[in-house]
């Protein structure tokens, strides 16, 4: 009975994060567009489950209510492996905003049609197949298809993002040096998180922000800079809010960026 209250805090932090996301506002895009409808997919399939779960501790197992409810659960699966799949397409070749992004558009807008067919009788089928259910889980040729079908897509992810070169900056870099001391130097783009250190915690470790840097690398989406001027200026307030503002790093240029760490460890030895 412990997965119920796992699924019951899951759910939770699920409806916490929907309206977080929706409450602000978000570029009109391919990929915020899919993003979205996981959020909430996400939610719906947490929701199939503790009725799946609370059916089948409380309810007959293998009552034709049971049955139903986990095949609807696994159509949840199947339509999430979708989803996962369009994200993961929108992110390698919609998203890239160069002289081919309009062959992109094309190949993605392509590559979904090719993906909801295969979506569609992928239901047809695990709907057709037997399926066995019991307390707390599932057997049967329904459970085993859906299983190779996740397996499969897993594979079919790794094609674009090993051809896809120029990946959002957002996937590609997250880099930590752990220093002596208990505190964590944090390289990062952006510092969404890292403001939380200090406006939750107070907590003022050294942070480095790269963004300077990678401000004329980054290739806008659909016209819109995730990392610009404004961004930069933002984070330069915030470092004013530091008590010691030089913990709060941001680098012009690359050579600045060992000359503030050496500068950063001799002052904590």
């Amino acid at each position: 009975m412990g997965y119920l209250y796992f699924i019951s805090c899951s759910l939770v932090y699920s409806l916490i994060l929907i309206l977080v996301y929706f409450k602000k506002e978000h570029i009109n895009s391919n990929e915020t567009r899919v993003f979205s409808t996981m959020l909430v997919l996400n939610f719906f399939g947490l929701v199939c489950e503790l009725c799946c779960a609370l059916l089948g501790n409380f309810y007959d197992p293998s009552s034709i209510l049971c049955k139903i409810t986990t095949k609807v659960y696994m159509i949840y699966l199947l339509t999430f492996l979708l989803y996962m799949t369009l994200y993961i397409y929108v992110v390698c070749y919609a998203s890239n905003n160069n002289n081919n992004n309009n062959l992109n558009e094309e190949h993605y807008q392509f590559l979904k049609k090719i993906s909801i067919i295969i979506y569609l009788v992928c239901i047809s089928v695990m709907l057709f197949l037997p399926l066995n259910t019991a307390s707390g889980y599932a057997t049967g040729k329904a459970v085993d298809f859906v299983y190779i079908s996740s397996a499969f897509c897993i594979l079919v992810w790794l094609i674009p993002v090993i051809k896809n070169n120029n990946a959002p900056w957002e996937l590609i870099l997250w880099n930590r040096i752990i220093s002596k001391k208990s505190d964590l130097l944090q390289l990062s783009i952006a510092c969404g998180t890292m403001m939380s250190d200090k406006f939750l915690y107070d907590y003022e470790g050294p942070k480095m922000l790269l963004a300077r840097l990678f401000l004329d690398i980054i290739k806008p989406i659909n016209g819109y800079r995730r990392v610009n001027e404004k961004t930069i200026d933002k984070y330069e307030k915030f470092k004013q809010s530091y008590k010691e503002p030089d913990k709060f790093m941001l680098p012009k240029e690359e050579s600045e960026i060992y000359e503030m760490l050496d500068d950063y460890f001799q002052n904590t030895r």
